[in-house]
Order: C-alpha cells, then sequence, then structure tokens
C-alpha cells in the first residue's frame, strides 16, 4: 500500500506542474483530486489524465509525477482499504517503529546479533497488540512441526544411506556371470546331387562301398 499522504504529495506536484504549464485549475482542485482520490481510486483521475492536451502531457515534470503513479496504481485501491478497515496513513506505522521497535532494540548499550533481531520483534510485537498467549502456543507449534521436518529427512536420509549400502553389497556378491561355451561347427554333409541336375554325385549312398565285400576269390 501506497500511504495516502505521499499519493497527495504527487498528486501536488502534479497540479503544480500543470499550473506553471499555463493550464487555468480550480482554487480547490487539489481537494477535489484528493476526494476523488480516497474515496473512487485513481481510475478517475488516470482518465482526467487521458483528456490532457499532448503539449501538457509531454512535460517533464508531468511525466516524472504520472509515472510515479502509474506504477503504483495497485497500490492506491483506498476505497477499497477503508472499506477493509485498514489505515491509509502512514501515522500508525511510524509510531509502531518507535514505540514498539525502536523502544525494545534501540536501548542504551544494546548490540544485536542480525539473526536475532526479527525473533525479538515477533515477541515484541506479540507483546504490544495483547496476543501473547496465542502468539507464544503458534510459536511452540511451529517449533515442533520444524523439529518434526528436521527429524524426518534425517530419517530418510538414513534409509536412503542403508539402501545404497545394502544395493552395493549385493553388487560385490554377485556370482560371476558364466563363461560362454565355445561353439563347435557342425559338418555340412556333401550334396547327394549334382548342381542343377538329379544324377548323383560322388557323396551319394548308392556310390558310397560296401562295409563288407565278399572276397572275389575263395580260399584253397
Amino acid at each position: 500500500m501506497l500511504d495516502f499522504p505521499h499519493a497527495a504529495e504527487h498528486l501536488n506536484l502534479l497540479l503544480e506542474a500543470l499550473q506553471q504549464a499555463g493550464m487555468r485549475l480550480p482554487p480547490n482542485a487539489f481537494d477535489r483530486c484528493l476526494h476523488m482520490l480516497k474515496h473512487r481510486g485513481p481510475g478517475l483521475l488516470m482518465r482526467c489524465y487521458d483528456r490532457l492536451p499532448t503539449a501538457d502531457k509531454a512535460l517533464e515534470a508531468v511525466q516524472k509525477q504520472m509515472q510515479y503513479v502509474g506504477k503504483r496504481l495497485s497500490l492506491m485501491q483506498y476505497p477499497q482499504y477503508q472499506q477493509d478497515s485498514w489505515p491509509i496513513g502512514s501515522g500508525m506505522v511510524e509510531s509502531a517503529n518507535k514505540v514498539v521497535v525502536q523502544a525494545r532494540l534501540k536501548g542504551a548499550g544494546m548490540h544485536w546479533a542480525p539473526a536475532h533481531v526479527n525473533p525479538m520483534l515477533s515477541l515484541r510485537t506479540a507483546v504490544c497488540s495483547e496476543r501473547w498467549q496465542k502468539a507464544w502456543q503458534e510459536s511452540v507449534a511451529q517449533h515442533h512441526a520444524e523439529r518434526q521436518t528436521k527429524r524426518q529427512q534425517l530419517a530418510n536420509a538414513r534409509f536412503q544411506s542403508l539402501i545404497s549400502t545394502f544395493l552395493l553389497l549385493l553388487l560385490r556378491l554377485r556370482p560371476p556371470p558364466p563363461k560362454p561355451t565355445p561353439s563347435v561347427p557342425t559338418l555340412t554333409q556333401p550334396a547327394a546331387t549334382l548342381l542343377g541336375s538329379s544324377r548323383p554325385s560322388a557323396a551319394h549312398p548308392w556310390k558310397r562301398g560296401r562295409a563288407c565285400r565278399p572276397k572275389l576269390v575263395a580260399k584253397q
């Protein structure tokens, strides 16, 4: 949120730039613009700016203020903020910075480590807003949840380490793969017939000699 006094300051600078450029504005132009911004939001003011002459829009002072406002349109929804009971001024925040922060952290002789500032401010805020009991319970619950998460992470890491060690042990104890047996070449039988014909070849069974051939001459 852009606090309303800062928005009013830049709106005043914008109107002054337009007056210096020669534009005639009504005496209560600033108050009317503030009223529109506070109760109707920045949309109506942007439409009024779009209707300005091109020469006035080209002025450097006007462009500077409109660039500042244009980048913060989403932070200037003051009607919605008031409807949600949000403060649109910076007085409450600046007072809280003095009463809550500085009164606790900027005492005489105090020295703080950066890591300890936010935890102390969280406790200080709970005390000043009269929410100590509820805030302390929430803090304890969050602390227990963080410890449980860390324990779970450590358990998961140990489990993963055990699984890795077990798998590595299995790989080391695995028997070696069997050696491949050499393949015995198969003897091919010669063709029984001549290539391209049905005539028997020399390897045809008909041309093999008999195992027991009778003697041609009988014993005398």
